[in-house]
């Protein structure tokens, strides 16, 4: 295993770029989304935007698994999803502390989910089957986790 500082942030890093970039790659693909109604409201169709969101998260999660995280352990990105994972847990953890749930709070509270944009996927989901948000958010928290299916096996090699 190499030294912790070669990978602990690469798993954060990644998230935090793709979770920008999909952020605004949502924003524009979500327009394929717009409905107006008969009474000429604009709405959004969930079964499109679900779709939109699981393709932005197929997309990321697979060039993240394949291109980024192929070369490292199992046990490396492990450690490194754990540094985002604490960071997750703390951010929840500050928004729920202070009731940041509207107002200028909230926008930096979006700035800082950032890294956790390109799972919004599973938040959607559970949230249009009426899972309770806090439920969801500890989901979307855990769910850099699954990256470790791309892990290689450490392969044990006698030290002489």
């Amino acid at each position: 295993m190499n030294s912790w500082k070669n990978y602990i942030w690469k798993v954060p890093l990644y998230c935090w770029i793709a979770g920008i970039i999909d952020f605004h790659l949502s924003l524009r693909m979500l327009s394929w989304t717009l409905l107006r109604l008969p009474d000429g409201t604009i709405t959004s169709d969930n079964t499109k935007s679900i779709i939109v969101y699981a393709i932005i998260f197929m997309v990321s999660f697979f060039i993240g698994g394949f291109v980024f995280f192929r070369k490292m352990t199992k046990k490396e990105i492990f450690y490194s999803t754990s540094v985002l994972t604490v960071y997750g847990i703390l951010l929840a953890l500050v928004q729920k502390m202070f009731h940041i749930t509207s107002g200028f709070a909230v926008m930096w509270m979006l700035h800082l989910w950032q890294p956790f944009e390109m799972f919004s996927f599973f938040s959607q989901l559970l949230s249009n089957l009426g899972v309770n948000l806090w439920v969801v958010i500890f989901i979307e928290i855990f769910t850099p986790y699954l990256f470790i299916f791309f892990g290689k096996k450490k392969i044990f090699t006698a030290v002489f």
